[in-house]
C-alpha cells in the first residue's frame, strides 16, 4: 500500500496521481489536517483501489479499523 499524509490542508476530494501506462494496482491512501469540531475530531482519507482487488465492504472494514484506532487514542 502507499500512503500519504498531507496534515496541511483539510480536503473533500483527492486525486492520486499515476501513470496509466504502467500497470498499478497498488492501493493508496492518503490523510489530511486533523480538525476539531464539536467536541470530535475529523480527519480526511482518500482511498484509491483498483476494484478487480476489493469492493466497498472490504474498503469499508478498513475505515472501520482506522476508526477504532483513532478511538483509542
Amino acid at each position: 500500500m502507499h500512503y500519504s499524509v498531507i496534515p496541511w490542508l483539510d480536503f473533500t476530494s483527492l486525486s492520486h496521481a499515476r501513470s496509466f501506462s504502467f500497470p498499478d494496482s497498488c492501493p493508496k491512501v492518503s490523510f489530511g489536517k486533523m480538525i476539531s469540531e464539536s467536541d470530535r475530531l475529523r480527519i480526511p482519507c482518500a482511498i484509491h483501489v483498483h476494484h478487480a482487488l476489493m469492493d466497498g465492504f472490504h474498503v469499508g472494514q478498513f475505515v472501520d479499523k482506522i476508526q477504532e484506532f483513532l478511538n483509542q487514542n
